[in-house]
This record gives structure tokens, sequence and C-alpha cells, in this order.
């Protein structure tokens, strides 16, 4: 009878250390399979691992949560959007649609540098601000969640009344390659027209510089034209009464194109911005009709 025992005990201790050994090896595989990754996939409504075509991630934090497991202290990586099926191609973008567009909202802060690009390089790709309209208030405006390129794709902002979402890059290096902007508003029956909207190097309201590395902001010429004003330092008003202040080099790099309005302090007046290093622009080419301050002198301890 302990002779029985003890072969069935030591039978089903070999099947335990043949199952611990294959979910060792399913383990290992999965880890060598995301190691070197550098291309990923995502696609509205998709429910894969972001690590092909054919398996595309649903959104975009869901992806960049996967890179952050593989380049957790930076590296540079590629997302391709793929189209969803059901997207509209009237070039209107309004609450009658599903709404079945990838939104830039509850993205992970990343290191990795992330360029998002067209899966169809004939065919650009849409990242809408957020996945809902509205007729009369802002759903939510862009928060750039780290290093970041889009090269080739189409932002599509879902505020419908006569203003528009901001963007800010919070500091982060960012940079706008062959890239589209656009609104939808209500008033002009939800057509795609040039966005035209407020975009900042800096944050918004109470925001300080955490980064240790200086920021630098790319747009090229074709990028440039949808831009309605660009404020260096970001926004602060009453409700973030700390104001907006840098502690480290922000660099503005501008193609050959039109800017209606430039400015270094953006915040509101009488909430100043600071800069505590240098504040470097660079216009290549570029035709600006306004450039102005909202705040004078601008506090700038390094140099202009």
């Amino acid at each position: 009878m302990k002779t029985r025992f003890s072969k069935v005990l030591s039978a089903l201790l070999s099947i335990c250390m043949i199952l611990s050994m294959s979910s060792f090896t399913i383990l290992a595989d999965d880890a060598a399979e995301l190691a070197g990754q550098t291309e990923f996939y995502v696609q509205y409504g998709a429910n894969g691992d972001g690590l092909s075509a054919e398996s595309p991630a649903g959104s975009l934090g869901a992806v960049v949560a996967t890179i952050n497991q593989q380049y957790p202290d930076g590296g540079d990586v590629d997302v391709y959007i793929i189209k969803n099926a059901n997207e509209p191609t009237d070039g209107k973008f309004d609450s009658t649609d599903d709404c079945v567009y990838l939104e830039y909202q509850n993205i992970p802060a990343h290191n990795a540098t992330v360029t998002y690009k067209s899966y169809d390089e004939d065919d650009k790709s849409s990242i809408i601000f957020y996945n809902k309209w509205a007729a009369s208030q802002a759903p939510g405006h862009v928060m750039i969640a780290g290093p970041t390129v889009f090269d080739g794709i189409k932002l599509i902002d879902s505020r419908t009344d006569n203003y528009t979402g901001d963007v800010y890059c919070n500091g982060n290096n960012v940079e706008f390659k062959n890239t589209e902007m656009y609104r939808c508003r209500k008033a002009d029956s939800y057509k795609l027209t040039p966005w035209l909207g407020h975009f900042n190097a800096g944050g918004l309201r109470n925001y300080y510089s955490h980064k240790d590395v200086p920021a630098t902001i790319i747009f090229d010429a074709a990028s440039i034209a949808y831009i309605g004003d660009y404020n260096v330092s970001g926004y602060a008003d009453a409700s973030g009464s700390n104001g907006v202040k840098w502690k480290n080099d922000v660099t503005t790099v501008i193609g050959e194109g039109y800017l209606d309005t430039f400015r270094i302090d953006g915040a509101k007046a009488s909430f100043p911005a600071s800069f505590g290093r240098n504040v470097n622009v660079v216009f290549n080419g570029t035709e600006v009709k306004n450039f102005g301050n909202n705040n004078n002198p601008v506090a700038i301890t390094g140099a202009l």
C-alpha cells in the first residue's frame, strides 16, 4: 500500500513539474515575443495584444501600457493606427456616427518615444481628441503623455460649438510631421475644417515642468497650417494660482508656413509663466502674423 501510494505521489509530482515547466515556457515565450518589439498596432474595438496587425490592441492606452512593459526607461517605437471599417468617408464627424475612433485620452505616462503612424500610408488614419461629441462644452483637452511623434495622422477635435479643445505637450518632446488637424463644428454641418486651436508646449494650470532634460517641439510646414496660436508656456488662470513654471530649456522649431499668433507667455494676464532656463525659438521661413505675450515682461532666467 505504501509503495503504491509512493508511486501515485511520484506520478502526481511529475505531472506538476511538467505543468510548471510548461507554464514557465509559455511565459518565457511571451517575454521573448515582446522583447525587442518596436512595432505595435491598434484599432478601435479590437482586443488583441497589439503585437501584430492581425492582433491589434483596442485603444491607445492599452498599446502604450504594453510599450511601457518593454521600454520603461525609454526607447523608440512605432504605433500603427488601423482604420475601423465603420469610419465615415464623407469628410464629416457628427453625433449620428457611431463612436468608432481611437481617442487620445487615458494614455499612461511613458518614457519611450512613441510615433503614431497610419497603417495605410496612402490613407491617413484618425485619432480623435475625445470619443464623444459635445454641443456646448469641451469634452476633453489633449494632454500629451510622453515623448511623441505624430507622423501622417489626422487629429480630430470632437468639440462641436464655436470653441476648440486645447493641446498641451506637458514639457515632452513632441513632433508633428505631415499631420492634419481638424474640428467638426455644428455650424459647419460637422464638416471637417482646419482646427486653428490653442497649442501649448507646457501644461494646464499649476503646471511645473518636472523634466530633467530639455523639451523640443517641432512642426513641419505641412502641420503648422492647422494651428491657431502657439504658446510656449502653457496656460494658467485663477483656477491655477501657482502659474506655469519651467525649470529646463524649451525649444520650438517651426517649418516654412503660416502661423497666426506666437506667444512665449500664453498664460492669462496676471498669472505669468516663468522659465528657469533658456527659451529657444527657430522659425524656418515661417510667416507669423502676431507676436505677443499675455504677461510682460516675460520671466526668463536664461536666454531667449
